[in-house]
């Protein structure tokens, strides 16, 4: 049996051949995108961009292992050795900050951008970005327990309901960002594969504490700058 003959039924000959053709870029190298990045390396996709800043600390431990491997290297470089270790997965890093002056450039070529960020900011300006550049966006936001995700493709976007400011810097156990990244990764792999996501328009929020879950329906807001102006880009 072949390395990922038991999830092709899922996905059929064709969808995994896209799969492994495809690129996908995982914005954050922290607790998120270190599951996520793993997922989508052992599920076979052909190229993983990873772009993050940052080093890490010995408090990420409890989520980001591949760190633990490599903890004096960028989070980036390090998540990319640890991605050559596990797979044939190519990977291309960008130690550096993302925003609006830069996104074109590095969002060049990717069929789907995971939001693995910690802060509104920063999401927002990478929602913009997906837009202009016809990228499909699984966005995921992790807060103690609390996890959240919805997948944007074209109308509603971010914008719509997510407000500027707040950063996520409090409790986090592993167990919840797994979780979460494992949703997205799954939504990144159905688009990838041609399967169709299934949380767009909607947003998923789950309780892992209580067992508590909702998925409520978006609308596109009327006033959002973004997705009202060009609502049919995709």
């Amino acid at each position: 049996m072949g390395r990922h003959s038991r999830q092709i039924p899922l996905f059929g000959d064709e969808g995994q051949t896209r799969i492994a053709a495809s690129k996908a870029a995982i914005i954050g190298c922290g607790g998120l995108g270190c599951n996520v990045a793993t997922q989508l390396a052992l599920a076979g996709v052909g190229t993983l961009l990873l772009i993050d800043y940052d080093r890490p600390s010995e408090s990420d431990f409890n989520r980001q292992f591949p760190h633990i491997l490599n903890p004096e290297m960028m989070k980036c470089d390090s998540l990319a050795h640890w991605v050559s270790r596990i797979s044939g997965t190519g990977c291309e890093t960008v130690p550096e900050g993302f925003g609006e002056d830069n996104f074109e450039s590095v969002l060049g070529g990717c069929d789907v951008a995971v939001d693995c960020l910690d802060n509104n900011d920063a999401r927002l300006a990478l929602n913009r970005a997906c837009h202009a550049s016809g990228i499909p966006l699984v966005h995921g936001a992790a807060d103690g327990f609390l996890i959240q995700t919805t997948t944007c493709v074209g109308r509603p976007c971010l914008e719509c309901f997510l407000k500027p400011g707040g950063a996520y810097g409090g409790p986090s156990v592993g167990t919840a960002v797994s979780a979460l990244a494992g949703m997205q990764a799954t939504e990144a792999l159905r688009l990838l594969s041609g399967s169709g996501a299934a949380n767009v328009g909607f947003f998923v929020s789950i309780d892992l504490s209580s067992g508590s879950y909702r998925r409520i329906p978006l609308v596109g807001s009327d006033d959002c700058p973004i997705c009202n102006t060009h609502p049919g880009l995709f």
